[in-house]
């Protein structure tokens, strides 16, 4: 990440480049959405809640993802111990597909046509068995 000022007398140089992984606080996935915490399922919750605001839908709607909804209700989402599957086929979701996907390697597919998204899916995903692109 690298960050820049601006004001009335123009825009400044850009910062040092800095690394770093956001964290959510509290372990938002171990509240109410049935998951264990220090699992690889608490992992997987806690990526897809980053990446959730990414991918809303061409009308401003939103999955429901959420730390109040159980995630073997959110929508799209197959898991068990990982996060197996996210079939977000004809969503209306739009924006850039999240980089963070590839962190959910215990993928097998992956669908997400019939949207708007743009990017590409990350190499990580390799061991897909019904990969679809936009």
């Amino acid at each position: 990440m690298q960050v820049r000022a601006r004001n009335s007398s123009g825009v400044s140089q850009w910062s040092e480049a800095a690394t770093g992984t956001p964290q959510r606080a509290g372990g938002a996935c171990t509240t109410t959405t049935g998951v264990t915490s220090g699992t690889d399922l608490e992992a997987d919750c806690n990526t897809l809640l980053g990446m959730r605001d990414e991918l809303v839908g061409s009308a401003g709607t939103q999955l429901n993802w959420s730390p109040s909804v159980g995630i073997f209700q959110w929508d799209g989402v197959t898991s068990g111990l990982r996060v197996t599957a996210l079939e977000l086929s004809g969503k209306s979701l739009a924006g850039r597909i999240p980089t963070e996907i590839g962190d959910l390697t215990g993928l097998t597919t992956l669908d997400l046509s019939d949207n708007d998204l743009t990017g590409s899916i990350p190499n990580q995903l390799g061991a897909l068995t019904a990969p679809t692109s936009p």
